[in-house]
């Protein structure tokens, strides 16, 4: 009986290791798994960080491409007001001819008269 129940305890503390050696090897794995998730989510941060700058970036220069629409707009304006500054000079300089050869056209009656 005594040999008996001695075989018995040797078995049941050989059982009670190899839970143990289970225990640790399931900690273990939970560790890992608990880096991973950490790991994980301070990439996906990084992502959408990443994605917030460029849309940001994405933002700005839209702006910048609206103003230098707006800017070639406005230099458009401003080169088709010269053009037709310059076509009411030229009929200025038109008309101050046909009065100058006129007046000289008087004149010359004039003297002839």
């Amino acid at each position: 009986v005594d040999r008996r129940s001695k075989a018995v305890d040797r078995r049941s503390k050989a059982v009670d290791r190899r839970s143990k050696a289970v225990d640790r090897r399931s900690k273990a794995v939970d560790r890992r798994s608990k880096a991973v998730d950490r790991r994980s989510k301070a990439v996906d941060r990084r992502s959408k960080a990443v994605d917030r700058r460029s849309k940001a970036v994405d933002r700005r220069s839209k702006a910048v491409d609206r103003r230098s629409e707006s800017v070639d707009r406005r230099s458009e304006a401003v080169d088709r007001r010269s053009e037709a500054v310059d076509r009411r000079s030229e009929a200025v300089d038109r008309r101050s001819k046909a009065v100058d050869r006129w007046s000289k056209a008087v004149d010359s009656k004039i003297w002839l008269g």
